[in-house]
């Protein structure tokens, strides 16, 4: 990054010790090798750097989770600059020759300019992912979990308790990273109880429990992990 963009944005700094602490730590660090569109944005309490430039569509593109949750939500890699509201806050681009003073509401606008072309591209390239993107997650249950779980269905029903069906249908919901993504579900030690597993293209994520808890009177099942 040339010098003269670094110092100018220097002179854009609160004079604060948070927010001159992330520029000169993170920002300037990760700016010294690029010379990229940015977004910028700079608060009294910290700053908040946002690459978009192609190298980062490389990053975003190589990952298929993070392919799929760029097509579940086109505007994610700038969610994080998004999502601030203080009142201090001031936005700035980067187009590669200098650096623009904007307002919050042209965020979207520039960023889909820059990147919507790479974005629809990829997508096109990946059509299972694309049609599986947004596709709730399969459950897997294991042989030997398929009468218990049929018993405790029909406990459940007879204590007109309808929150293990909703731990089931909670677990569907988790973000897909894969086409091949499930949750299996397997026995658990404790009568009533289960446990899971996220597989994620062969390999066992996130591990957990759907725990029963015989001394409530509602909402006996819950997820834990």
């Amino acid at each position: 990054m040339k010098k003269e963009i670094i110092n100018q944005m220097r002179n854009e700094l609160y004079d604060t010790a948070l927010c001159q602490q992330d520029f000169e730590k993170y920002d300037v660090k990760e700016l010294a090798n690029t010379n990229e569109p940015f977004f910028w944005m700079v608060r009294e309490l910290g700053t908040t750097l946002c690459n978009i430039g192609f190298s980062k569509h490389s990053e975003w593109f190589n990952n298929e989770g993070c392919r799929m949750a760029i097509m579940r939500d086109k505007k994610l890699p700038i969610q994080h600059i998004l999502y601030w509201n203080e009142p201090s806050s001031k936005y700035f681009y980067y187009d590669g020759w200098k650096l623009h003073r904007i307002q919050k509401e042209e965020i979207c606008d520039i960023y889909m300019n820059v990147c919507g072309a790479a974005i629809d591209k990829m997508i096109q390239q990946h059509p299972e992912e694309a049609n599986m993107a947004s596709q709730p997650l399969k459950l897997e249950i294991r042989e030997s979990a398929r009468e218990k779980l049929k018993q405790a269905m029909e406990f459940a029903d007879s204590l007109h308790d309808t929150s293990l069906i909703d731990c089931l249908n909670r677990l569907t919901t988790y973000s897909r990273a894969a086409v091949d993504h499930v949750i299996e579900i397997y026995e658990d030690f404790a009568q009533y109880s289960f446990g899971f597993a996220e597989r994620v293209n062969g390999e066992y994520k996130l591990c957990g429990g759907i725990i029963y808890a015989d001394y409530r009177t509602e909402k006996r099942w819950e997820i834990h992990t």
